[in-house]
């Protein structure tokens, strides 16, 4: 399935758009569908789907892939691939990092004081190469935005801000500007003379 769009959480119009209620409401007839399309595979005899078997999921896959298939429900896991390429960006920032790392020792040993020195003082990629984990990581642990842009080499600090709403003492640094007592002064309307 393809949304067409890259933020598909934010799409409008659907044709049901509160699905959780029109399957609440159909949950006989959407049941029924489902295990009429389920029997009319079975009683096909389970005809293999021409697809790849997931791996851990091969009778997940071989089922569910099956009856849709059988259905004429195709592309199955068909965009697969470009679901893990996007829900994987972090172990290719990993990857990215490490293979950076690999370069600069040479695949010796080094220290973590060694790495610290390395990405606070040179420019050879491996700030950049680092995962936004490490980011994340920094932020949630209480270090300043700015320490970690001069950390991380981010020439602008709007990539270092978008890691703000992770700060744990952000809204509380926020609620305490507003915490200040106030003493509310009511004086009465003045009576008006219509």
């Amino acid at each position: 399935m393809d949304a067409e769009c890259a933020r598909p959480f934010q799409r409008t119009g659907f044709k049901h758009p509160d699905l959780k209620t029109f399957v609440w409401e159909r949950r006989a007839e959407l049941l029924g569908s489902l295990l009429t399309l389920s029997r009319a595979w079975y009683a096909a005899g389970c005809p293999r789907p021409q697809i790849t078997l997931l791996g851990g999921f091969e009778e997940w896959t071989f089922t569910i892939g099956g009856i849709l298939e059988h259905a004429t429900v195709l592309g199955f896991l068909a965009n697969g691939e470009e679901l893990y390429e996007q829900a994987d960006r972090e172990s290719q920032q990993w990857e990215s990092f490490l293979l950076t790392l690999n370069e600069i020792y040479h695949g010796n040993t080094f220290r973590v004081s060694e790495l610290v020195n390395t990405l606070t003082r040179s420019n050879d990629g491996l700030r950049e190469s680092l995962p936004d984990f490490i980011a994340e990581v920094l932020v949630m642990a209480g270090v300043d935005l700015y320490s970690v842009k001069e950390l991380l080499g981010h020439h602008d600090f709007k990539m270092t801000q978008r890691y703000a709403h992770l700060s744990p003492g952000h809204l509380k640094a926020a609620v305490g500007v507003l915490d200040v007592e106030v003493t509310p002064e009511v004086t009465p309307a003045k009576a008006s003379n219509s």
